[in-house]
């Protein structure tokens, strides 16, 4: 094979006679009209090697047809695109593999645009896609699809939608399925981005089938929070490594038993398998030891006042699994709630966990430190039956608790929402408060603890309100936890990481803000990134 020099012009038709290697990373001039690439009296291959990443520039427009002369004979008058392991090529507009053309993939592709097959429809012929190994290709529009190897399926990813011949030979219902689960997922995209098919789970560790057993023959009590979960969406996973991090959890509880978790993720079903192999392994040694007596027949009335606190406090507290993508395996370590996270967060999952029938049905307990310096702790209830009173307790240290105040129950008996609060004047750098309920019969019920910093800003929590977002309709961006030694940037990118809006918000005087979204923006899913100081968050918003 001849390697073809830079004087080649790929960005104009071009008649290949002769086998065409790249080898180095290039991109081509810009296009400024669609193009071929003619094979003349013969197959010829474009062959990117070397770990190369070669760049067709199209302008996000215009379209690479690959055709041959003549006859249309298998194997005959084409050109081939060959893309060796550790290589890409990369078409920024749109592809036409003509009659016979094959892409044969050891590496990656990236098509911005749509993949075409005119010319199965005009001449009967054939246009192959041939993964072999890891590759993957991306199709960033719609792709018309006349063959895939039952073992491609699962490595093409289509932005849009496909097109696929009647003739079940060609592609069957199983390919199809696996095309469907990975359309709209980029592997490549420069915006991490995740979305599963359930956001909050209910973990109950009294019930004997959620927990493992083989775990508790050694008496160990664990939990696998989601093993049916799915990923619906995900995009700038490819290469990366997951790292997992717990809000509410002990230092080593979360783990993943996954043989992909210490690995590079290439592909869904790797990304799916970690994800359901989550593992939660209790850490405090009084819940642990109770709880597995409970399973080993012993009832919850027979624990102490204490053990009964220590256990309510624990199963009291929020927690969530927050997912992120990063680049190496160091990374990947679990961080514990109280620790610091660069990593760009793509999902956070939900746990909402048991600690038997409580009288009171408490919908939140939060506090939020305000800018005259108190703490205002809010909180409200959905049913309330025999219910005396809130005490409000705090801690420095989240051991030594001290009673600061009361709140007297408003319903007793209810079933209807009731709103309470309480201003905290005391406040220290940081504390923790927990909610006290208490019956006439003098039972009580505990909720929390809860964090608040009185001067640390904490970890940067996004959100947006509603979302989705009807077409024109003004939105809210919430953000929590921000540090007033840093400004804040907001910016708003599309699915395909581009960014199209972006602003500032300055001069801040507390920690969290509400502020309207205007955009004007067409139908479709959007990331707005938030960056205060070291701290990173990208959250998805879709508009209908």
């Amino acid at each position: 094979m001849t390697s073809i020099s830079f004087a080649q012009d790929y960005s104009k038709d071009v008649t290949f006679t002769e086998d065409k290697i790249i080898n180095t990373t290039q991109t081509t001039n810009a296009a400024t009209s669609d193009i071929t690439y003619l094979g003349s009296g013969a197959s010829y291959d474009l062959e990117v090697k070397d770990n190369s990443t070669f760049t067709i520039d199209l302008q996000s427009t215009y379209t690479l047809s690959t055709r041959g002369t003549g006859d249309t004979n298998p194997g005959v008058n084409a050109v081939e695109l060959v893309i060796r392991e550790g290589s890409m090529l990369i078409i920024d507009g749109n592809l036409d593999i003509g009659t016979h053309t094959d892409i044969t993939l050891q590496g990656n592709m990236i098509i911005t645009g749509d993949l075409l097959n005119s010319d199965r429809l005009n001449n009967g012929g054939f246009g192959d896609i041939d993964i072999k190994g890891d590759g993957l290709l991306y199709i960033g529009g719609s792709a018309n699809l006349d063959f895939v190897d039952p073992a491609n399926a699962k490595n093409i990813f289509i932005e849009e939608s496909y097109e696929t011949p009647n003739d079940l030979t060609r592609i069957d219902d199983a390919e199809r399925a696996l095309l469907d689960r990975n359309l709209g997922s980029n592997p490549f995209s420069t915006i991490d981005g995740l979305d599963v098919d359930e956001h909050n789970y209910d973990i109950d560790l009294w019930a004997a089938d959620q927990i493992i057993p083989d775990d508790q023959i050694n008496d160990e009590l664990t939990n696998t929070p989601f093993p049916d979960i799915k990923v619906v969406t995900a995009s700038g996973w490819y290469n990366q490594y997951i790292k997992i991090r717990g809000e509410g959890f002990d230092d080593g509880e979360l783990s993943s038993t996954s043989l992909y978790f210490n690995s590079p993720i290439t592909s869904l079903d790797d990304l799916e398998d970690i994800l359901q192999n989550i593992k939660w392994s209790v850490k405090n040694t009084v819940v642990n030891d109770n709880v597995l007596l409970h399973h080993d027949g012993d009832e919850k009335n027979d624990f102490s006042n204490e053990i009964k606190t220590e256990i309510t406090d624990y199963f009291a507290d929020s927690r969530k699994i927050i997912i992120s993508f990063v680049d190496a395996a160091p990374e990947i370590e679990y961080i514990a709630s109280s620790g610091k996270m660069m990593a760009v967060t793509v999902e956070e999952i939900n746990i909402n966990t048991s600690d038997g029938d409580l009288p009171v049905e408490l919908i939140y307990f939060t506090g939020v430190k305000k800018a005259d310096n108190i703490v205002d702790l809010k909180w409200a209830t959905a049913t309330e039956v025999n219910n005396d009173r809130f005490e409000i307790h705090k801690s420095l240290d989240k051991k030594n608790w001290s009673k600061i105040g009361e709140v007297a129950a408003q319903g007793g008996n209810s079933n209807y929402r009731i709103d309470y609060s309480f201003v905290d004047e005391d406040v220290n750098s940081q504390q923790y408060y927990k909610l006290v309920q208490v019956d006439y019969n003098g039972d009580t019920e505990t909720f929390g603890p809860i964090r608040i910093s009185a001067e640390e800003e904490g970890d940067l929590l996004v959100s947006v309100f509603p979302n989705p977002l009807e077409y024109q309709e003004e939105g809210q961006l919430y953000i929590k936890g921000i540090s007033l030694t840093a400004n804040v940037q907001v910016g708003i990118y599309t699915k395909y990481g581009k960014l199209i809006q972006q602003f500032d918000i300055n001069e801040l005087e507390q920690n969290s803000i509400i502020t309207p979204l205007r955009f004007k923006l067409a139908s479709g899913m959007y990331f707005i990134k938030v960056i205060n100081g070291s701290q990173v968050v990208t959250t998805k918003l879709l508009i209908k």
